[in-house]
């Protein structure tokens, strides 16, 4: 990977954040008010119903509970999530009827959205909301940084939300170099310090090709951050062996990260499920929000 130059100052003015009323997405609310009141966003509140997995709700008469009364009632919900925003302007409320992927990537083209806030249960409720096939159509395609908040995610952001420690966990091939100035902007921004990751097979077994490669990893690490950036943020290296999603989520609960950094390749969940793969187990396990850049 080529070396990076100093990180440009990043600024999140339209932030559309993806709810479905639960805890969990009440926690990434919390996430996007932070940053619409750090970068004086506009904030975008949507919820979006999909009628395939819509079930009508059974009424004492026998009828079914029609969709057109339950969208009247998830737009009374969404005005009461609103109130208690606190951000400069209210939201931007948007309650639309068609595929959650398809309506969030369109939503955010059209308003120019550069940032997408979402929430996901986990394994147990993939069908419920995010994560599953629905999600794997917007870290695909999203055509902005998507914030994931976990079903780990137990730290409530202040007021506004203080990054001390950012983790940028890189394979080190093309489409990862997308995110290394993002991690290094907002290492910057926020004063943190900044970790450099990369998980190298566990198969090696001779000590001498662990270090070998180990040392040539450091290396190509270093080269992702411009001298003039080493002295804003406070730099550290760390090459690992292992299960990428293992190691990472290990190394961020228990040196208190507050931030995951991961670059994503466009239709890299196409040949393995979103289920199956690092960002998906990173997300369900690591108790801060994890941030994905997609390639272009």
């Amino acid at each position: 990977m080529a070396v990076m130059g100093i990180a440009q100052q990043i600024g999140f003015k339209n932030i559309l954040v993806a709810t479905d009323f639960s805890r969990i997405s009440e926690r990434a609310l919390d996430y996007a008010s932070s940053f619409a009141r750090r970068y004086h966003s506009e904030l975008n509140l949507a919820h979006v119903v999909d009628p395939t997995l819509y079930t009508p709700i059974p009424m004492d008469n026998g009828t079914a509970f029609p969709i057109e009364e339950a969208m009247k009632t998830l737009e009374s919900r969404l005005h009461i999530l609103a109130k208690g925003v606190g951000t400069d302007t209210a939201p931007y409320l948007l309650l639309q009827e068609d595929s959650i992927g398809k309506t969030i990537h369109k939503l955010a083209t059209e308003k120019s959205i550069d940032l997408i806030v979402v929430g996901t249960h986990g394994r147990e409720l993939l069908q419920r909301f995010m994560l599953g096939s629905k999600a794997e159509e917007i870290f695909r395609e999203a055509p902005c940084p998507v914030l994931t908040v976990g079903p780990s995610v137990y730290r409530r952001p202040e007021l506004e939300v203080q990054f001390k420690h950012i983790l940028y966990a890189t394979d080190l091939a093309p489409h990862s170099a997308e995110a290394a100035p993002l991690a290094v902007s907002l290492a910057e921004q926020y004063h943190a310090s900044l970790t450099l990751m990369h998980v190298m097979p566990g198969d090696m077994v001779s000590q001498s090709e662990v270090e070998y490669h180990a040392s040539h990893y450091r290396k190509e690490l270093r080269k992702l951050v411009a001298e003039e950036a080493v002295h804003k943020c406070d730099l550290k290296i760390k090459v690992e062996q292992g299960a990428p999603a293992s190691v990472i989520t290990q190394y961020a609960n228990e040196c208190g990260v507050d931030l995951i950094v991961l670059g994503s390749k466009q239709g890299s969940f196409v040949q393995s499920r979103l289920a199956s793969g690092t960002t998906y187990k990173v997300v369900c396990h690591a108790d801060c929000p994890v941030l994905t850049i997609r390639a272009r």
